[in-house]
């Protein structure tokens, strides 16, 4: 293999203290290179007795002479023959043989290892017995060591119960990322990119022959190519490639029996499977037994549940053997596959196989049944593919099929193929003899003209819609009353958005339409925080992400709807740390979702928490990443978004002309999103054009107050307090000031103060509050400006934030999920979700493995 591995040796050196190392694993996983490494490095090893096996050593005698011969050639004495026979006796036995042998290694006078490769070629059960008796009753200094493809026949389950045998699997032997980087660097002279390497890693499943014949294919593309577009030869390496044809056909599969080998291939075309989804697929009744043969035998297989009910192959042999499986058969596979899949209520895995099987008719009537609880649970691009799978011509026949396209071609930020969908469905509804519009119809409808700046006819589009559907349980019932909010939203109604909003998370919570209710979680949070509610939008938050289990929703792709406004509010409160690390988390699984308004709302969020933290560069890479999204979806509510956080920065980096130019584009669009005006009074201020800049405070003080809007408030307050300044009126400024303390106070708001002024911290020391307790903690935070995410781990070992060292600290005195929430004023939901982050972070599995970390990093 060309390359050392210490934490393998080291695991092997600890492994063989024991009587018997079982070093098992499918063929090109290093099992014959890990120990032949193992005995040129390793310090204090025994005397090494080497015998590689072949088919012909299944014969006692022959593998008796054999053993006695190595332990030779490793310079230890023993007698001559292999048992001691009378002429005309019968041939002993060869448990009687290894008894002999035992006699003879009686008086060992230091360790000897006797290793075993290839013993997967032995198929003689007295051989096993044989051995199973050397486990049993070896002498203190003799250890078995034997490397196989299979599981071998012994008592494995007693002696792993008495501590007598250690076992080293794939598991351990696959490559790390890095081991794969320094084999292909070191022994293949290849320096690959991160990004392909990852991949490469990935595809491998860090089978060692796997990946070594990918860098055969990888140096022979630079032979005749050179180095350009090594990533797609890398994202192309499958199975099919003639080294890893050859491999598997001349080291594997010919070792196999007919009926196994025909099995496998059958099998090969899911992607998961049990005893009885194989026996649907295969027309068998014994599935069962032939799995448990595969698996003794570890031709590739993988366990996916503890009960080994579940498995896989890996995907390069999933891939050779789907390589001798015709199309046609392909298809009667996958159909039957879908049958016994939709028998066993598993929508998505039945119509996944119908598409496979080109079952077009199957795959759209499981598609209409799947659809709404998918939807409910924001497997948006899965969605979306299965439509992309289907034919173009069918799904343009089909009003609902085209318009659940449209909608989710929108959501992906595909606006103009989405914008083509929506047209077809329409046509389809204006037919003479078109049916009834399907309910898709009518939310796609509301959520173009909210797109569309048209929020007045979102509002009427959507209480048509909610009087068609009535008290239904629908996930399009939720919709229109989730784009009735927005509208309102965006006409100023604040106060009636939020009651809209909060019944669409409210109904579509209890009705299990997750997606609804947290994209409207992600909606309302932000103006509970403008109504000055910080502190109950932080619970509000809390109280759903208790009901995610770490294990599940917390990690999917939907629960960036809830970690991106939680993300908003830590920053409110001068969090960074946390902020950067909740926008980061919830913008990639936003991505991931489909959702690119919210994952452009985390990016130009995180574009805040970054300058924030003195990380310019990064504040604005983030910037030009979220414009690429807008640019991408050519939406002009999103385009807005980005201009507004481009003006945001700008005027933090003291630029005033260009926060101008990037207010000016906003056109109209000013005059209604308070943010927006808010700035524009930033840049009058600091143009020195104060008259215009209180005129403009004045308005906004107006509307904040008639829609509830206290937190916004703080900020106009602020502006206001800064622009009597500038006019010298000193008491006025104090007076603002005050007020804005004062209802900051309440809430725990921190930012406005930190945004907006660097000479903030004179105006303070003056406020008539300024013995509270609250402003000494603003001035606290003026001084001490709150630590970069990228600070060095001496401060925050592993970029754990203030809460996760505060969990870590309590889950080293014993507590409990239950009793770390009481202690820390928090859900017990929000108290699981740290502790995953910490286990992750910190790269451990459980609790005691925690404490040992955080005390090797002088936390605890």
């Amino acid at each position: 293999m060309g390359l050392s591995r210490p934490r393998l040796l080291e695991l092997l050196s600890d492994a063989i203290r024991r009587p018997f190392t079982l070093l098992c694993a499918p063929a090109g996983f290093g099992k014959s290179s890990l120990l032949s490494t193992w005995a040129a490095e390793a310090v204090e090893q025994p005397i090494a007795a080497w015998l590689v096996l072949d088919e012909e050593d299944n014969d006692p005698a022959r593998f008796f002479e054999y053993v006695r011969g190595a332990l030779r050639s490793a310079g230890i004495e023993i007698g001559g023959p292999a048992a001691r026979t009378h002429p005309g006796a019968a041939s002993p036995s060869a448990k009687d043989r290894m008894a002999v042998l035992l006699d003879d290694l009686a008086d060992l006078t230091q360790p000897v290892m006797l290793v075993l490769d290839d013993y997967h070629l032995v198929r003689n059960a007295e051989l096993d017995t044989a051995l199973a008796f050397l486990v049993e009753h070896a002498p203190e200094n003799l250890r078995l060591v034997m490397a196989t493809r299979e599981t071998p026949r012994f008592p494995l389950a007693r002696w792993r119960t008495k501590e007598w045998m250690s076992e080293i699997g794939a598991d351990q032997l696959r490559f790390t990322q890095e081991e794969a980087s320094a084999y292909l660097s070191r022994s293949m002279g290849l320096t690959i990119e991160p990004q392909s390497l990852r991949a490469l890693a990935a595809r491998t499943e860090g089978w060692i022959a796997g990946l070594q014949m990918a860098g055969l294919s990888l140096q022979r593309h630079i032979e005749v190519q050179g180095s350009a577009q090594l990533a797609q030869v890398v994202s192309a390496f499958n199975g099919e490639h003639s080294h890893v044809i050859d491999y598997l056909a001349g080291e594997v599969m010919r070792l196999q029996s007919r009926e196994l080998s025909e099995f496998v291939r059958k099998v090969c075309v899911l992607d998961r499977f049990c005893a009885g989804l194989c026996d649907a697929v295969t027309g068998r009744s014994d599935s069962s037994a032939l799995l448990a043969a595969v698996e003794r035998g570890n031709l590739f297989l993988q366990r996916l549940d503890d009960q080994g009910r579940w498995f896989r192959f890996h995907q390069l042999f999933a891939d050779f053997l789907r390589n001798g499986v015709d199309e046609a058969e392909a298809f009667e596979l996958h159909r039957k596959a879908s049958a016994w899949f939709e028998a066993h209520d598993r929508g998505p895995e039945a119509i996944k196989h119908a598409l496979a099987a080109r079952s077009d008719a199957d795959a759209v009537r499981l598609f209409r049944q799947q659809v709404e609880e998918l939807l409910a649970r924001g497997e948006l691009p899965t969605l979306l593919a299965w439509l992309e799978m289907l034919p173009t011509t069918l799904v343009r026949q089909h009003q609902d099929l085209a318009g659940y396209k449209a909608w989710l071609l929108f959501m992906s930020g595909r606006t103009t193929e989405a914008m083509e969908y929506h047209g077809v469905a329409t046509a389809l509804a204006a037919l003479p003899d078109a049916p009834e519009p399907p309910e898709i119809l009518f939310s796609l409808q509301a959520f173009i003209a909210i797109n569309s700046d048209q929020p007045e006819l979102a509002i009427e589009l959507s209480q048509q819609a909610l009087s068609r559907l009535g008290n239904t349980t629908s996930f399009f019932r939720l919709w229109p009353l989730f784009y009735s909010g927005l509208g309102l939203l965006r006409t100023g109604s604040t106060r009636e958005a939020a009651e809209v909003l909060r019944q669409a998370l409210d109904l579509g919570w209890s009705f299990g339409h997750r997606l609804t209710a947290l994209d409207a979680l992600g909606h309302l949070i932000p103006l509970m925080s403008g109504q000055g509610q910080l502190r109950e939008a932080k619970l509000l938050c809390e109280e759903f992400l208790a009901q995610c289990s770490p294990s599940d929703e917390a990690h999917a792709p939907i629960s960036g709807l809830l970690l991106i406004p939680m993300g908003m509010l830590a920053y409110e409160r001068n969090e960074l740390r946390e902020a950067v690390e909740l926008l980061e988390a919830g913008t990639g699984l936003c991505k991931r979702l489909g959702s690119v308004f919210h994952a452009l709302a985390g990016t130009c969020a995180l574009a805040k928490a970054f300058h924030a933290s003195g990380m310019r560069d990064r504040a604005w890479n983030a910037i030009a990443a979220a414009r690429e999204l807008a640019d991408r979806s050519r939406n002009p509510r999103r385009r807005r978004a980005v201009l507004v956080a481009s003006a945001d920065l700008h005027l933090r980096d003291n630029n005033v002309e260009a926060g101008r130019l990037a207010l000016e584009e906003l056109g109209p669009a000013l005059e209604v999103a308070v943010e927006a005006q808010l700035l524009q009074v930033r840049v009058l201020l600091s143009s020195g054009a104060t008259l215009p800049a209180m005129r403009m405070l004045g308005g906004i003080e107006a509307a904040c107050r008639d829609q509830g809007q206290q937190g916004t408030l703080i900020s106009v307050h602020l502006l206001q307090a800064l622009g009597h300044r500038a006019n010298g009126g000193r008491a006025a400024t104090l007076e603002h000031l005050d007020k804005a303390i004062s209802l900051a106070a309440a809430g725990g708001y921190v930012r406005p103060f930190l945004d907006a002024d660097a000479e903030l911290a004179t105006l303070l020391r003056h406020a008539s509050l300024g013995r509270s307790a609250f402003v000494e903690e603003l001035l606290g935070a003026v001084r001490h400006p709150a630590q970069s995410p990228a600070a060095s781990q001496e401060t925050a070992p592993m970029q754990l934030t203030r809460t996760q060292l505060e969990v870590l600290v309590l889950i080293g005195k014993g507590l409990g999920n239950q009793q770390i929430a009481e202690q820390l004023v928090i859900t017990v939901g929000t108290a699981k979700w740290h502790v995953s982050q910490i286990f992750e972070k910190l790269g451990v599995r459980n609790r005691s493995q925690a404490i040992a970390k955080a005390r090797e990093l002088s936390v605890l």
